[in-house]
């Protein structure tokens, strides 16, 4: 999907979330596509269950361990950005 077209589904799913008090359950590898809309954040991996908050979930230390890469986690024109490096 291009990046209009996901962005334009996130602000509609933040708004029904927001005016219409509704529950949704996304499920997404695009970190820097939901870190801008979503409050709150799960990851699963195997057995591991971990929700809480954006920033409490998008630190670069959680991700960078999570993922076994080196993640840098930045604000650019106010929105979060996640940013890979080299596997180890």
């Amino acid at each position: 999907m291009d990046m209009s077209s996901r962005t334009s589904i996130l602000r509609l799913l933040k708004h029904l979330h927001a005016h219409d008090n509704l529950t949704i359950v996304l499920v997404s590898h695009l970190l820097s596509d939901i870190a801008n809309f979503v409050n709150r954040i799960a990851f699963i991996d195997g057995a591991t269950f971990l929700m809480g908050t954006v920033e409490e979930m998008l630190t670069p230390q959680r991700l960078s361990e999570m993922y076994h890469m080196p993640i840098d986690v930045q604000s650019v024109a106010g929105s979060t950005v996640i940013i890979p490096g080299e596997r180890r």
